[in-house]
């Protein structure tokens, strides 16, 4: 009979945890560059929406960084999120 409680327990952790992926999948998220001259707005599962060009961006190399560097930055952000998601759920199991 514990085994069945176990089973039910985990089986709905599993399926907030697939709802809150799916709430994060569908957000977007904003990346910049230090010096806000891109930014890039990213769904939850690494999906582009969006890139933004501050008017005085016009050096393509400095372009180039400040893209990647937005881009990066939204990763961050998704990955802060989806590891904060799984910690609030796993404090409810202690």
């Amino acid at each position: 009979m514990e085994y069945d409680k176990v089973m039910d327990y985990i089986v709905s952790i599993d399926k907030r945890l697939r709802y809150e992926y799916d709430e994060i999948n569908k957000t977007i998220f904003k990346g910049s560059d230090r010096n806000d001259l891109v930014t890039v707005d990213m769904t939850g599962n690494f999906c582009i929406e969006k890139i933004t060009f501050n008017e005085e961006m016009k050096d393509v190399e400095k372009m180039s960084d400040a893209v990647k560097e937005a881009f990066n930055n939204a990763l961050e952000n998704i990955k802060k999120t989806r590891i904060e998601t799984v910690k609030e759920i796993l404090k409810e199991i202690r």
